[in-house]
């Protein structure tokens, strides 16, 4: 079994992370996959012989651990966070750690249920970002504008300040602004934003366990090891390059 990523047209971008493909196990098995959070929501589809179904995963705040099923494949489109395709009648805090079923109605999605196995993911990218092309997204906050123009860097060491500052907002308001269009705290989105954010810098410098530590937010490197576990259930060594 392979994981694939692939990023959308430049008209998209500003929508879509990514387009993933896990594709089929070896035949009769299942394989466990671990799914890290990163704030976003993902719009999942599932094909097998017998049945093609949907998901909406919402937001996690730990690690997911997601079990493929027998002889299935899975295409996955990852959204930025605060991008809330309006699917179903949802509010993005009731997805927290969980997932919809959705109705496998689309016709980009039959076409895909047809050729799954057949096409590369190349040519079924097509087929997902005509997808989002047609759907309907919620209105992007003046929250949800400000927050996409910080750097993750920006956010971890100044963000609540400077979105307090920017929107002319009290810090109760902000919480439950931010609630509202995220699904979780400002405070459970900082972990996760400064857990992935520790994760880049382990994969590609040279820092030391304790300067990259520092340079995420934590307190020292007890304090990213704990969290870590917190999170993903692994220490930060096993993400170092």
């Amino acid at each position: 079994m392979s994981y694939t990523e692939i990023i959308p047209v430049k008209s998209l971008q500003d929508k879509v992370m990514h387009f993933w493909h896990l594709d089929l196990p070896p035949k009769g098995t299942t394989h466990p996959c671990e799914v890290l959070p990163d704030g976003s929501i993902d719009l999942v589809f599932e094909f097998s012989m017998k049945e093609n179904s949907s998901y909406l995963f919402g937001t996690s705040t730990k690690v997911y651990n997601f079990k493929t099923k027998m002889d299935s494949g899975y295409l996955g489109i990852r959204f930025h966070p605060g991008v809330i395709p309006l699917l179903e009648d949802y509010s993005p805090s009731d997805i927290i750690d969980s997932h919809l079923k959705l109705p496998l109605c689309n016709k980009s999605l039959l076409h895909i249920s047809k050729n799954v196995t057949d096409l590369p993911f190349i040519e079924l990218k097509y087929c997902l970002e005509n997808i989002v092309n047609n759907l309907e997204f919620k209105p992007k906050t003046t929250l949800i504008q400000n927050l996409s123009n910080f750097s993750a860097e920006t956010f971890l060491q100044e963000g609540v300040l400077k979105l307090l500052n920017s929107l002319g907002l009290s810090r109760r308001q902000l919480e439950r602004n931010f609630k509202k269009d995220f699904g979780v705290s400002i405070y459970k989105f900082q972990r996760i934003i400064r857990f992935q954010y520790a994760i880049n810098l382990l994969k590609d410098s040279n820092l030391s366990i304790t300067d990259i530590a520092l340079a995420s937010g934590y307190f020292d490197h007890s304090h990213m090891v704990n969290e870590f576990k917190k999170i993903s259930s692994h220490t930060p060594k096993i993400f170092s390059s």
